[in-house]
């Protein structure tokens, strides 16, 4: 999707000698004008030969294209790569063919349109480092998510009745997860809420940490974890009144990613920080992914995604500085929800290092003048629904709060959540299908403002 951009001999001789090699290597990522696609790849460009090899994947649906670019037209009288067209054919996996034009900026950056014989339509960039390519996924993912699908060969008009039905996130296969393919489940739960008047100085954050195979540190993908984002956004806005824009969504964040956010042990003003209005605003901050314990003092740790299964005490974000941070935020008040368990081992697989000694986590204090709801306790799994869609604390977690945890035998009916309620509706659920489903113990544990 990517174009060579050719240089006159003297040019590639200069960057030949200047690099030490003729080929360079960047990022590329682009997005669908008609469908709920995103795809980022890379850009193998060969100075010497005029050629670049090129591979993409969709974030939705996994599938991988590859080909090849060629130049079209230079300009007159042109000694760099600025204004060069070219186009550029590649073959994907599921059998489709895509046809791309782009116009280079310079010799290693420009931009360009395409299409596929089934009308799917998409523009992108090239010439990004990873963090920018990072960064172009994450803003362009929520401006196509109500789009309809990718049309392709299974859903063409001439194939529709010999065509296998669309995939749901039930069918997602859990070893398609443990290849590090970003084909992951992102419809939520449906729950309906209660209707709130808006809140428009609250704040909400949402961790959703699920591709952790991309990063190649051998630590396992957490399936349903975009799924549970999804969900938790959707509880924000609808059901406690968060404006869409004060929505923080941040998929597969990075060690780097959750310092800038929540700051560090030594500074605690991440950017959160900055954006409470003091005694006004609410605080809820969500997180789906892995967590397990870093060293022999039972220290427990939020695990990014670049994080190492046998140095996550490096690069892992310490849950006692998280809460220590939210706790001296200016909020009215601060609800953490927290899907996820810290014992090292999760539903997909082993988040620590085999070769690592029995490395076990304490529940860590939660300070009082926040909220604290987790999925399990230090040494439990966090259990996802038998088909992957989502994870099971989530899923009863928000629909407790959609007004069921209200409901007799759990609550009053008296037309409002507590905390007293959504723990024995909790227990009545959550831990009832972990036991029935895996045979294990998982009890969620909820600390409420003041009892800490």
């Amino acid at each position: 999707m990517v174009g060579i951009l050719i240089r006159s001999a003297l040019s590639v001789a200069v960057a030949c000698l200047v690099l030490g090699g003729c080929a360079i290597k960047y990022d590329m990522a682009g997005k669908f004008e008609n469908a709920n696609e995103v795809f980022r790849g890379t850009v193998l460009h060969n100075l010497l030969i005029g050629r670049a090899e090129i591979e993409a994947t969709g974030e939705n649906s996994g599938v991988t294209c590859r080909g090849h670019t060629y130049v079209t037209y230079v300009p007159p009288l042109s000694f760099g790569c600025a204004g060069q067209r070219g186009k550029a054919d590649m073959l994907c996996e599921d059998g489709r063919r895509i046809d791309a034009d782009w116009l280079a900026a310079s010799c290693t950056s420009g931009s360009g349109r395409g299409s596929d014989e089934y009308g799917n339509r998409f523009n992108f960039v090239f010439g990004l480092d990873s963090k920018e390519a990072e960064a172009f996924v994450a803003a362009a993912l929520p401006t196509v998510a109500d789009k309809p699908r990718v049309r392709g060969p299974a859903t063409d008009g001439a194939n529709d009745a010999a065509a296998k039905p669309a995939p749901q996130p039930g069918d997602f296969n859990r070893k398609t997860a443990r290849q590090g393919l970003p084909d992951f489940p992102i419809v939520p739960a449906d729950v309906s809420y209660r209707p709130t008047k808006p809140h428009p100085d609250d704040i909400a954050v949402i961790l959703a940490n699920a591709n952790y195979q991309a990063r190649g540190k051998d630590i396992p993908d957490v399936v349903p974890a975009y799924a549970d984002a999804e969900g938790f956004k959707q509880f924000a806005i609808r059901g406690m009144g968060v404006k869409e824009e004060n929505v923080v969504f941040v998929k597969d964040a990075t060690a780097a990613e959750m310092t800038y956010v929540f700051g560090t042990r030594r500074n605690f003003k991440g950017k959160l920080y900055e954006w409470v209005k003091p005694g006004k605003s609410r605080v809820f901050v969500y997180y789906a992914g892995h967590g397990a314990p870093g060293d022999k003092t039972g220290r427990s740790f939020l695990v990014p995604v670049d994080a190492d299964g046998s140095l996550i005490s490096l690069k892992g974000y310490p849950l006692e500085v998280l809460y220590q941070n939210l706790s001296k935020l200016p909020a009215k008040s601060v609800t953490l929800v927290l899907e996820t368990s810290f014992s090292g081992v999760s539903e997909n697989g082993d988040v620590l290092n085999k070769i690592l000694p029995d490395l076990k986590s304490k529940d860590t204090p939660v300070p009082s003048n926040i909220t604290v709801a987790s999925a399990g306790a230090a040494n439990q799994i966090a259990s996802w629904e038998r088909n992957d869609s989502q994870s099971l604390f989530t899923n009863y977690f928000l629909k407790g709060m959609s007004g069921e945890a209200d409901n007799a035998p759990h609550g009053n009916r008296d037309g409002r959540v507590g905390w007293s309620e959504i723990d024995a509706y909790l227990k009545a659920t959550l831990t009832r299908f972990a036991r029935q489903y895996y045979g294990r113990r998982q009890t969620a544990r909820i600390v409420p403002a003041g009892a800490g």
